[in-house]
Protein backbone atom coordinates (compact mmCIF):
# COMPACT_ATOMS: atom_id res chain seq x y z
CA UNK A 1 0.00 0.00 0.00
CA UNK A 2 2.57 1.98 0.45
CA UNK A 3 4.50 1.76 -2.45
CA UNK A 4 1.17 2.17 -4.15
CA UNK A 5 0.28 5.43 -2.54
CA UNK A 6 4.02 7.02 -3.62
CA UNK A 7 2.39 7.22 -7.05
CA UNK A 8 2.47 10.85 -8.51
CA UNK A 9 -1.42 10.27 -8.92
CA UNK A 10 -4.19 7.23 -8.48
CA UNK A 11 -7.45 7.97 -10.13
CA UNK A 12 -10.99 6.13 -10.05
CA UNK A 13 -12.40 5.89 -13.31
CA UNK A 14 -16.03 7.56 -12.82
CA UNK A 15 -17.49 6.80 -16.51
CA UNK A 16 -16.07 5.26 -19.67
CA UNK A 17 -17.75 6.61 -23.36
CA UNK A 18 -17.08 4.29 -25.98
CA UNK A 19 -17.52 5.04 -30.01
CA UNK A 20 -16.51 8.60 -29.86
CA UNK A 21 -15.32 10.41 -32.87
CA UNK A 22 -11.63 10.05 -32.94
CA UNK A 23 -10.83 13.58 -35.07
CA UNK A 24 -12.19 15.12 -31.66
CA UNK A 25 -10.48 13.24 -29.05
CA UNK A 26 -6.85 13.22 -29.65
CA UNK A 27 -7.35 9.87 -31.60
CA UNK A 28 -9.23 8.06 -28.82
CA UNK A 29 -12.11 5.61 -29.45
CA UNK A 30 -12.96 5.73 -25.76
CA UNK A 31 -12.97 8.72 -23.17
CA UNK A 32 -12.70 8.69 -19.66
CA UNK A 33 -14.11 10.25 -16.86
CA UNK A 34 -11.24 10.25 -14.13
CA UNK A 35 -11.62 11.96 -10.52
CA UNK A 36 -8.21 12.07 -8.54
CA UNK A 37 -8.31 9.72 -5.39
CA UNK A 38 -5.79 9.67 -2.46
CA UNK A 39 -4.49 6.88 -0.64
CA UNK A 40 -3.71 7.33 2.73
CA UNK A 41 -3.41 5.89 6.40
CA UNK A 42 -6.70 6.70 8.11
CA UNK A 43 -9.12 5.36 10.45
CA UNK A 44 -13.34 5.34 10.22
CA UNK A 45 -14.36 7.86 12.74
CA UNK A 46 -15.11 5.93 15.95
CA UNK A 47 -12.42 3.17 15.67
CA UNK A 48 -9.43 2.95 17.16
CA UNK A 49 -6.93 0.23 16.29
CA UNK A 50 -3.11 -0.78 17.31
CA UNK A 51 -2.38 -1.38 13.68
CA UNK A 52 -2.07 0.60 10.30
CA UNK A 53 -5.07 1.08 8.15
CA UNK A 54 -4.99 2.55 4.79
CA UNK A 55 -7.91 4.16 3.33
CA UNK A 56 -8.68 4.82 -0.73
CA UNK A 57 -10.90 7.92 -0.58
CA UNK A 58 -12.45 7.70 -4.24
CA UNK A 59 -15.27 10.70 -3.77
CA UNK A 60 -18.09 8.79 -2.87
CA UNK A 61 -16.95 5.57 -1.09
CA UNK A 62 -14.05 5.12 0.92
CA UNK A 63 -12.39 1.54 1.44
CA UNK A 64 -10.62 0.84 4.78
CA UNK A 65 -7.97 -1.92 4.03
CA UNK A 66 -8.31 -3.41 8.22
CA UNK A 67 -6.61 -6.65 8.58
CA UNK A 68 -9.31 -9.02 8.28
CA UNK A 69 -11.73 -7.24 5.64
CA UNK A 70 -12.34 -4.13 4.03
CA UNK A 71 -15.08 -1.85 4.98
CA UNK A 72 -16.69 -0.11 2.79
CA UNK A 73 -18.72 3.69 3.34
CA UNK A 74 -20.73 5.46 1.31
CA UNK A 75 -22.71 7.93 2.89
CA UNK A 76 -24.15 6.58 5.64
CA UNK A 77 -24.49 2.95 4.62
CA UNK A 78 -21.21 0.73 5.52
CA UNK A 79 -20.61 -2.99 3.91
CA UNK A 80 -17.46 -5.45 4.84
CA UNK A 81 -15.45 -7.57 1.98
CA UNK A 82 -13.49 -10.53 2.60
CA UNK A 83 -10.32 -10.50 1.10
CA UNK A 84 -10.63 -13.79 -0.21
CA UNK A 85 -13.94 -12.75 -1.90
CA UNK A 86 -11.99 -9.85 -4.23
CA UNK A 87 -10.90 -10.61 -7.47
CA UNK A 88 -8.34 -7.89 -8.32
CA UNK A 89 -7.17 -7.32 -12.24
CA UNK A 90 -4.18 -5.24 -13.63
CA UNK A 91 -3.60 -4.18 -17.34
CA UNK A 92 -1.87 -1.13 -18.82
CA UNK A 93 -3.28 1.50 -20.92
CA UNK A 94 -1.93 4.34 -23.63
CA UNK A 95 -3.81 7.39 -22.27
CA UNK A 96 -3.60 10.96 -24.42
CA UNK A 97 -3.33 13.31 -21.57
CA UNK A 98 -4.38 16.49 -21.76
CA UNK A 99 -3.49 17.43 -17.94
CA UNK A 100 -0.24 18.12 -16.63
CA UNK A 101 1.48 14.31 -17.29
CA UNK A 102 2.44 13.04 -13.52
CA UNK A 103 6.09 13.23 -12.64
CA UNK A 104 6.26 9.38 -12.79
CA UNK A 105 4.46 8.86 -15.85
CA UNK A 106 5.91 7.28 -18.71
CA UNK A 107 5.06 9.33 -21.94
CA UNK A 108 5.70 6.71 -24.78
CA UNK A 109 4.39 8.54 -27.86
CA UNK A 110 2.45 11.76 -29.11
CA UNK A 111 -0.66 12.82 -31.03
CA UNK A 112 -2.37 16.21 -31.54
CA UNK A 113 -5.36 17.60 -29.82
CA UNK A 114 -7.12 17.07 -33.45
CA UNK A 115 -6.00 14.11 -35.88
CA UNK A 116 -6.79 13.17 -38.78
CA UNK A 117 -7.71 9.72 -39.38
CA UNK A 118 -4.00 9.34 -40.45
CA UNK A 119 -2.65 10.58 -37.74
CA UNK A 120 -1.85 13.56 -38.99
CA UNK A 121 -2.59 17.02 -37.39
CA UNK A 122 -5.90 18.95 -38.41
CA UNK A 123 -5.07 22.15 -39.79
CA UNK A 124 -8.65 23.37 -39.52
CA UNK A 125 -7.61 24.04 -36.00
CA UNK A 126 -5.34 27.09 -35.30
CA UNK A 127 -4.33 26.23 -31.62
CA UNK A 128 -4.05 22.06 -32.35
CA UNK A 129 -1.46 21.14 -29.89
CA UNK A 130 0.61 17.67 -29.58
CA UNK A 131 -0.18 16.13 -26.62
CA UNK A 132 1.44 13.46 -24.55
CA UNK A 133 0.58 9.87 -24.73
CA UNK A 134 1.41 8.01 -21.05
CA UNK A 135 1.06 4.67 -20.03
CA UNK A 136 -0.65 3.95 -16.78
CA UNK A 137 -1.77 1.48 -15.09
CA UNK A 138 -5.21 0.31 -14.79
CA UNK A 139 -6.54 -1.83 -11.54
CA UNK A 140 -9.79 -3.30 -11.13
CA UNK A 141 -10.51 -4.41 -7.93
CA UNK A 142 -14.12 -5.92 -7.51
CA UNK A 143 -16.39 -8.55 -5.43
CA UNK A 144 -19.36 -10.59 -6.27
CA UNK A 145 -20.91 -8.59 -3.29
CA UNK A 146 -21.01 -5.96 -6.07
CA UNK A 147 -18.05 -3.91 -5.25
CA UNK A 148 -16.29 -2.63 -8.80
CA UNK A 149 -14.06 0.12 -8.62
CA UNK A 150 -11.66 0.68 -11.33
CA UNK A 151 -8.36 2.77 -10.82
CA UNK A 152 -5.91 4.00 -12.70
CA UNK A 153 -2.45 4.78 -11.64
CA UNK A 154 0.22 6.99 -13.41
CA UNK A 155 2.87 4.33 -12.13
CA UNK A 156 2.36 1.06 -13.36
CA UNK A 157 5.35 -0.53 -11.35
CA UNK A 158 3.85 0.57 -7.90
CA UNK A 159 0.20 -0.71 -9.09
CA UNK A 160 1.96 -3.80 -10.02
CA UNK A 161 3.55 -3.99 -6.21
CA UNK A 162 0.33 -3.15 -4.90
CA UNK A 163 -1.91 -6.23 -6.80
CA UNK A 164 1.44 -8.29 -5.84
CA UNK A 165 1.02 -7.35 -2.56
CA UNK A 166 -3.00 -8.30 -2.00
CA UNK A 167 -2.43 -11.29 -4.05
CA UNK A 168 0.09 -12.10 -1.48
CA UNK A 169 -2.45 -11.33 1.63
CA UNK A 170 -5.47 -12.74 -0.18
CA UNK A 171 -3.91 -16.35 -0.91
CA UNK A 172 -2.70 -15.97 3.04
CA UNK A 173 -6.46 -15.77 3.50
CA UNK A 174 -7.32 -19.26 2.51
CA UNK A 175 -4.50 -20.90 4.70
CA UNK A 176 -5.61 -23.22 7.21
CA UNK A 177 -3.51 -22.43 10.79
CA UNK A 178 -3.49 -25.53 13.14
Amino acid sequence: MQTFASSARIWRVTSVQSGVDRKYHAGANTVLDKKVSYLRLALPSGFHTRVAVWAIQLRDQTLYFFPDRILVFEGSQVGAISYDCLSVTLGQTRFVEDDDVPSDAQVVDRTWRYVNKNGTPDRRFANNRQLPVVLYAQLNISSQSGLNIALESSNPSKAAAFKAGLDTYISGCHMVVR
